[in-house]
């Protein structure tokens, strides 16, 4: 918990809490929530196929740990907060003291500690690989998606970095702290993602000299670097490294990379900053590390099962390796140009959402975005009913049909307007979807091999219509600084007609779930591909995508969307989303397997794609009744 205020001054007009509500608040965090996860970490046992790991000596330490940073934490918003350590009754001050002094959320992070010591505690494997870093996650997100902003709201420039944070940019050496945190916020998660792989039963970790020689340039690393702009490029290149690291192992398990000559490039890019000679040195450590994994590949048995002793086998060891060394590689370059690729990201979403093109046939007028909303459901409708076999075709359909038409009736009760007459949402269609799946249900169908279908297709679908998002310029983010955001000049656009935010720079959320939703498909497919259960899969879908969406709406700028008790309406129906996901994961059903692709499937998702077009790119301009326009009238330009 940080709410918290400047320890000088109590906030003007707190008003005295009440009981009932902070008794029921802390009775949710502190009973229910963990119960629930213990729970959970029980029930899932059986459907977490990942080694469990027993460690009680370990587990027990980490868990004090977590318990002791919990505490602290708690004990500083009493004593100097001068109040409860709950985001919803926060403390009337803001707390820079005692543990607060150090990390922003100790209390979040001392439970995710917790968490993970109880799992290696007890050797639980969901509680290692499932609920812990689930619940890491929703933490992370709630500070995201309410309390960092909500910090920023009421305490502006009072909000200030603890000890062990990013350290900061600008010229003049680092802090002795700023080279501290690098130590324990980017070398030592690598240390433990190093750690483990091996637990997990993936290739890699840190063994042989290179990985000696990149472990010990990387301890040299934050000494070496002379400018603080330099150690900070440094860090966040390590930790976006870590990330993509991570990403690629869990979608591609047994991917070659050289993680040794990762990180000498990622130490390389911090010491050429120290001056030729001291670039040149590493680059030369960066050669010689490539050359030893190359050469271990080439004496280490990887030929494919030819001697390595032999001319032929040893070059055959070579092209093994090589793979390895070009990942890492192409790893490094993804985190040291991060910025650029990142820039160039955005400036391809800008022109996306200033591509808006309309034709008018008579009363009709055809919108381009309308194609984007096409493609993704017929692309949806063709994997659900390939995933859920021939006997689903026109089930996939149903549920379609009453997703549209969830996602009209919604939208129109919470968004409708006389500029704006027939917007569509996203819940609603969630919620529309599961009322036709219900009515299946009770006509007998089997369903739970339909929602897995639609839980693998959905994130492509809505990863393709947020290209609709961007053109339309529905779901929109809020004012950003011009680093970080896109603009929007088309007249047509919902940014201008309806925000009023021509030419301002907005944060980029279309392009946030575009991310999140292409993460979220390659994680279920992976899962799908390993035969994980349909409920997990199912589980997993709602958890995800409704994390991502509850950061992602705090970033959001839509006008018309309400907020109900500090949040917006979409963040709790993520929130309802994220918890209605963890009874699926308990549930252990086996994937069917998919079926070949018929003509049938395909004509089928076709329909369901021409729906989808005309419903969302086809409209009547000069027609004022319910339903007609998805842009403004003709008389606006």
């Amino acid at each position: 918990m940080v709410s918290r205020e400047p320890d000088s001054a109590a906030r003007p007009g707190a008003r005295s809490t009440p009981i009932l509500g902070p008794f029921l608040y802390g009775f949710a965090w502190a009973v229910l929530a963990p119960a629930v996860l213990l729970w959970w970490a029980v029930a899932a046992e059986h459907v977490v196929t990942l080694p469990a790991v027993h460690a009680p000596a370990a587990g027990l330490l980490l868990a004090a740990a977590g318990a002791a940073l919990m505490l602290l934490g708690m004990a500083a918003l009493a004593v100097y907060g001068r109040g409860l350590p709950m985001n919803a009754y926060p403390p009337p001050r803001y707390v820079t003291r005692g543990v607060y002094g150090w990390v922003s959320h100790p209390i979040y992070l001392g439970f995710v500690v917790l968490a993970f010591g109880v799992s290696l505690a007890t050797g639980s494997a969901s509680g290692l690989w499932l609920v812990s870093p689930v619940a890491a996650l929703a933490l992370a997100a709630l500070v995201l998606g309410y309390e960092a902003r909500d910090l920023r709201r009421r305490f502006g420039g009072a909000v200030r970095p603890p000890r062990l944070s990013l350290p900061g940019g600008g010229d003049g050496s680092p802090a002795a702290w700023e080279r501290v945190s690098v130590y324990v916020l980017v070398l030592l998660p690598w240390a433990l993602f190093g750690l483990a792989l091996p637990l997990a039963g993936l290739p890699g970790g840190w063994s042989g000299w290179p990985a000696a020689v990149a472990g010990a340039m990387a301890a040299l690393t934050p000494l070496v670097v002379g400018q603080r702009e330099a150690l900070r490029r440094f860090a966040v290149a390590g930790l976006l490294g870590l990330l993509a690291a991570a990403l690629l192992l869990l979608l591609w398990p047994a991917a070659p990379v050289a993680w040794a000559v990762l990180w000498v490039l990622l130490c390389w890019s911090g010491w050429r900053t120290r001056g030729r000679r001291w670039g040149a040195a590493a680059l030369a450590c960066a050669a010689v590390v490539a050359g030893g994994e190359v050469l271990a590949g080439a004496g280490g048995g990887v030929s494919g099962g030819l001697p390595s002793g032999t001319v032929f086998g040893e070059w055959v060891g070579v092209g093994a390796a090589l793979p390895g060394v070009a990942a890492a590689v192409g790893l490094f370059l993804v985190a040291d140009r991060h910025a650029a690729l990142w820039r160039a990201l955005l400036r391809g979403a800008e022109t996306v959402a200033n591509s808006w093109r309309e034709w008018r046939l008579g009363p009709v007028r055809i919108i381009n975005h309308g194609f984007y909303t096409g493609m993704g459901g017929a692309l949806g409708a063709l994997i659900a009913m390939r995933l859920a076999g021939p006997g689903y075709v026109l089930l996939v359909v149903a549920v379609a049909v009453a997703a549209l038409v969830g996602a009209a009736l919604w939208a129109q009760y919470i968004e409708g307007s006389p500029a704006l007459l027939r917007p569509l949402g996203w819940y609603g269609g969630i919620i529309g979807g599961l009322l036709g799946i219900g009515a299946l249900a009770l006509l007998g169908a089997d369903t739970l091999p339909l929602m897995g279908a639609l839980a693998l297709a959905l994130p492509l679908v809505q990863a393709v219509g947020r290209l609709r998002c961007l053109v339309q310029g529905c779901c929109h983010g809020a004012p950003s600084g011009p680093e970080c955001g896109i603009r929007y000049r088309h007249s047509r656009s919902r940014v201008t007609q309806i925000a009023g935010l021509a030419g301002v720079p907005l944060y980029p959320t279309q392009v946030w779930s575009i991310l999140s939703n292409l993460f979220v498909a390659a994680l279920l497919y992976r899962l799908l591909e390993a035969g994980a259960s349909l409920g997990l899969v199912i589980g997993l879908y709602l958890i995800l995508s409704s994390i991502a969406r509850f950061v992602e709406e705090a970033y959001r700028g839509e006008p018309q969307t309400p907020t109900v008790a500090r949040l917006r309406l979409y963040q709790w129906l993520a929130l309802g989303g994220a918890v209605a996901g963890i009874p699926f994961t308990v549930v252990n059903a086996p994937p069917p397997a998919p079926a070949v692709i018929t003509p049938g499937m395909v004509a089928a998702a076709l329909a369901v794609g021409a729906v989808a077009w005309f419903i969302t790119g086809v409209d009547f301009p000069s027609s004022n009744r319910r339903f007609s326009r998805l842009a403004a009238a003709d008389n606006l330009p």
